[in-house]
């Protein structure tokens, strides 16, 4: 009797079920992976924006960066005076925040001493 040559319909099978595990787990590694970046490319640009604010509120010749947030994303300003060592100056911060798929929201929080006379936000 001759031995058949080739796989058999399970060794098929099996060898499709480990490359179908294996596309899946990539898949969700490279979902994660992209979500993470738009994340911290979200971040990033909402930190530039809210430092160009400040800066501007010092008095640097910067232009209304606010023209270059997304459309769904915001900026708002609280100042309160300082106290102690700060008698004369005034916090300043800065607060732009962004929504993210998923229900995530993306939020930067920068502050500045600003001497009392500086512009206001």
């Amino acid at each position: 009797m001759r031995r058949r040559q080739g796989f058999l319909t399970t060794d098929v099978l099996g060898a499709f079920a480990l490359l179908a595990f294996t596309l899946v787990a990539s898949y969700a590694v490279v979902r994660e992976v992209a979500a993470a970046r738009e994340y911290s490319d979200a971040r990033r640009n909402l930190r530039l924006v809210a430092e160009a604010e400040l800066d501007r509120l010092r008095g640097a010749a910067i232009p209304n960066a606010a023209r270059v947030l997304p459309s769904d994303a915001s900026l708002r300003f609280a100042s309160a005076p300082g106290s102690g060592d700060w008698d004369g100056w005034r916090v300043v911060t800065v607060i732009a925040e962004q929504p993210m798929r998923g229900g995530r929201t993306v939020r930067v929080r920068l502050s500045a001493y600003l001497p009392a006379g500086a512009e206001s936000p």
